[in-house]
């Protein structure tokens, strides 16, 4: 990580040394230098230019010589035969001129393609060799092109004189017109154009490298934010409470850990560590813990179905030594949750009947018939329930249920629900050994 700091930091330098200002006197002054010697050449452009638009005006006193009646006519031939001879040696001078790339290349030459310089090459030496080898036909060509271009000035004395001058003295023109313009200007041009993409190439390069970065990083923060939820998990074990360190589980560390979660995982994540702290403080158990931090963050994780049971088996527990409104309350809360996942989830329905019979035990102590009766029908309605579910559902409730057979108080309850409805209970007992036989894989993974 640290090397990649170091490398993104010399690009930025690198970036930043292109636009520094003069560090001297002397480059100050050769830079003047160097824009006053551009600044001569460019003096040359515009004066080739100034004889050229004097040109015209030649063209517009031969076409007024040749008679007004037909001076538009003689004066767009004119034209045209200055504008193609312009062009074509423009295109002569600008394949004469394209700049070289230098064999050794420094900070201020240019690294363009040189596609373009070999083109530039080859068509140069056909035009010179064909110029050499042809060199006696050329004045028998000027002539023939001078006689087809003067019969558009109506073959007048002076039209084949006038237009073999105006071709040569266009084509001079454009030629050094584009071939100063390429030695000029082309160059400043194509080194512009490959420092700006030499620059956009740095900061790709070190966008990257700050990606990369970051993502180190976070990978670092993640890990030791699963270092840390690992430590509680292991704590938060029977096994190992000899290295258990209460400092790990107070409220404040654990909001501050989960926040860390919150900010730098994504939602199944952040959800399935938040799962693993819960589950450790029911491990502990630290129920009311449990609901403080579900009360603060059930806003802000995505919390998942077996999360939320453990959280109604929390309450359950709290429930089972304090008979509060607060805990069913919260139980139900988690149960609906939970049911938004998985709707026949038959370890919600186990919750469920023991919270009413732990209600139908208080009820009995105090024989308060009214509560016993309410009770009793509620548990009827989840025990018939059960029977509409598939065969999974009965099988997972009475998985919980036997689960906690030889537990004190436990025990007792599911005793009191087998023998106070035998035969719903049975159909259920029914259901789910349909299940087991169905499924031999899943009970074996379930018992284990």
């Amino acid at each position: 990580m640290n090397l990649l700091k170091k490398i993104s930091e010399f690009l930025r330098l690198n970036k930043s040394a292109s636009k520094v200002k003069p560090s001297s006197d002397y480059e100050g002054k050769m830079q003047e230098k160097n824009e006053s010697k551009e600044e001569k050449k460019g003096k040359s452009i515009l004066f080739v230019s100034i004889v050229l638009v004097s040109g015209g005006l030649v063209l517009c006193i031969y076409s007024i010589s040749l008679g007004i009646n037909k001076f538009l006519f003689t004066i767009s031939i004119c034209a045209m035969i200055a504008f193609t001879s312009l062009i074509v040696g423009a295109f002569v001078g600008f394949i004469f001129g394209i700049p070289r790339t230098p064999a050794t290349k420094s900070s201020k030459d240019i690294g363009a393609n040189t596609n373009l310089e070999e083109i530039s090459d080859w068509i140069t030496k056909i035009i010179v060799g064909v110029s050499l080898v042809q060199l006696n036909q050329i004045s028998g060509g000027i002539t023939e092109l001078g006689n087809t271009v003067s019969a558009g000035l109506d073959n007048h004395p002076s039209s084949f004189v006038f237009s073999v001058s105006t071709m040569i003295f266009y084509f001079v023109g454009g030629f050094l017109l584009a071939y100063l313009w390429s030695r000029i200007y082309l160059p400043k041009i194509l080194r512009t154009s490959y420092e700006e993409g030499l620059e956009q190439k740095i900061i790709e390069q070190d966008k990257k490298l700050v990606e990369q970065v970051k993502k180190i990083e976070e990978q670092d923060i993640q890990a030791d934010i699963r270092k840390k939820v690992d430590a509680i998990v292991l704590q938060s074990d029977p096994k190992n409470y000899k290295d258990f360190k209460s400092e790990n589980f107070t409220k404040k560390n654990l909001q501050e850990l989960i926040d860390s979660i919150n900010e730098n995982f994504d939602k199944p994540n952040a959800a399935n560590l938040f799962g693993q702290i819960i589950v450790s403080l029911y491990n502990l158990p630290d129920y009311d813990l449990i609901n403080e931090l579900v009360d603060q963050f059930k806003n802000k994780i995505d919390i998942n179905y077996g999360t939320w049971t453990d959280i109604a088996l929390a309450n359950m527990n709290l429930y089972n030594s304090d008979r509060q409104h607060i805990y069913a309350k919260r139980m139900n809360e988690a149960i609906e949750n939970a049911r938004k996942t998985i709707a026949d989830y038959g370890v919600t329905y186990a919750i469920e009947l023991y919270f009413d019979l732990i209600d139908l035990t208080y009820a009995l102590d105090k024989k308060d018939s009214k509560l016993e009766a309410e009770v009793k029908e509620d548990i009827r309605y989840i025990l018939n329930d059960l029977k509409s579910k598939p065969n999974v559902a009965a099988f997972e409730t009475i998985n919980y249920l036997s689960k906690n057979e030889g537990i004190p108080k436990w025990t007792d309850y599911n005793k009191m629900l087998s023998e106070m409805f035998p035969e719903n209970y049975q159909e259920i007992v029914g259901k789910s050994n349909k299940y087991k036989a169905e499924y031999p894989d899943v009970v074996k993974y379930y018992e284990n």
